[in-house]
């Protein structure tokens, strides 16, 4: 009975059951009815000190009960409780109450040297029935440290290790999901929330990005715009009659480019923004020519050969600033990839329901994977590049109903712009 009330002791502390203390209190009124049974049939007094042992050893576990509940209420961690347990219970009254029965067993051999042959088969029986609950309890208490070990110690750890990592920025980490169903559900729900965490903390540093980009979209257009009105309006004070028809052209050109780079800076700034495009009949092959006229200095710089194969039949509806723009930085973007003297194709086709533009350079190909709808900055590898090209001129092509993909053949790198027919 004393072994039974440390189960339903332990069952209480570490499994949390309701109903191991009122069995323990049960079994509590069981034993010192026995105590006092035992009391009343020892009037001989040759048991008198062995029942004083069992007596004195049931008070030493009602007093190690006693100190286990209060650091249960006091909230002991279940490390310090499994102590308690090893130190107050199994060292404490369960030894004493060992030696109280090995006293009392001795003593019952001596006396029952003189009882007949029946009485020693009842004391063999007897023997045994005190022996087995010994042993049911020393194996019960071996049995239930590991299981607690396995089932509660070992998944708590895991979960305070879990949120050390949480709480340091390592929302990486996750909880190995394993031990009994309440704590697998438990884990589950960890790994959810760390990977929640993780996708609110990309989402919050990609809104950042695009919050610092459009901050610093508008002071860059303003930097450029102010000199670009003062060229413009050198040329035009220094468009002199007398001046050679030569140098006249050239003044004109400079005020043509200005304002063709105003009216790109305008559409820039509605990059943010959702853009507006201003459709029209145009031609993609003239407006590839035109695009390429602006970019001709790197071409010539880097001494490339351009193969043009230009479409009579490429009419298109388009915002011709706004696919100009986009082109240029295309082309900006194969000239600068191309190894110098190399050559770069420019064609214009036709593809079923859609023209279409393709660019083919020598280069290393795109330093990143330019996914759809994404409009942030992308990294680049060209000094003072800004990454902003690629995006841009993807967001061009979507608002008209079009797409733009790289392929990667071989050695070169295919740049495709695909735009709906009217």
């Amino acid at each position: 009975d004393l072994y039974r009330q440390v189960k339903e002791l332990f069952d209480y502390v570490f499994i949390g059951d309701p109903d191991a203390l009122v069995e323990f209190q049960e079994l509590g009124e069981d034993i010192a009815a026995k105590l006092e049974s035992l009391e009343a049939d020892g009037d001989d007094g040759r048991f008198e000190r062995e029942l004083e042992a069992l007596e004195d050893a049931v008070s030493t576990l009602d007093q190690s009960v006693r100190v286990i509940m209060n650091q249960v209420q006091a909230g002991f961690p279940p490390d310090q409780l499994l102590a308690v347990f090893e130190i107050e219970l199994e060292e404490g009254g369960v030894l004493q109450a060992e030696r109280a029965f090995l006293a009392s067993e001795e003593l019952m051999k001596v006396a029952q040297q003189d009882l007949s042959d029946n009485a020693r088969r009842v004391q063999v029986t007897l023997g045994a029935a005190l022996i087995l609950p010994l042993v049911a309890g020393i194996s019960l208490l071996v049995f239930s440290r590991r299981l607690l070990r396995r089932s509660i110690v070992a998944p708590v750890s895991g979960l305070v290790a879990a949120t050390e990592h949480y709480r340091s920025g390592d929302l990486r980490y996750r909880v190995e999901e394993a031990g009994p169903a309440e704590f697998l559900t438990l884990q589950q729900g960890f790994n959810r929330m760390a990977g929640d965490l993780t996708r609110s903390q990309e989402a919050l540093v990609q809104a950042e990005k695009q919050a610092s980009l459009g901050a610093l979209v508008p002071i860059i257009a303003h930097n450029i715009r102010n000199p670009l009105a003062s060229i413009r309006a050198t040329a035009q004070v220094s468009d002199d009659p007398e001046l050679s028809e030569d140098l006249r052209s050239a003044l004109g050109g400079i005020v043509r480019s200005v304002d063709r780079l105003e009216s790109w800076l305008v559409q820039f700034l509605g990059y943010l923004n959702p853009l507006q495009p201003r459709r029209e009949p145009i031609s993609l092959s003239a407006l590839v020519e035109s695009a390429l006229e602006l970019v001709g200095h790197g071409v010539t710089d880097k001494r490339l050969d351009v193969a043009l194969d230009l479409s009579a039949n490429d009419r298109i509806e388009a915002d011709r600033s706004l696919l100009e723009q986009a082109v240029c930085g295309l082309l900006t973007n194969a000239i600068e990839a191309a190894p110098a003297g190399s050559k770069i194709g420019v064609a214009v086709l036709d593809e079923g329901s859609r023209r279409c533009l393709r660019i083919v350079d020598r280069g290393k190909g795109m330093p990143f994977a330019a996914a759809s709808g994404d409009l942030a900055p992308g990294p680049t590898t060209k000094p003072g590049g800004s990454g902003l090209g690629v995006p841009f001129a993807r967001k061009v092509c979507e608002i008209h109903g079009g797409s733009l993909e790289f392929r990667r053949r071989g050695e070169a790198t295919e740049t495709w712009v695909r735009l709906p027919k009217p």
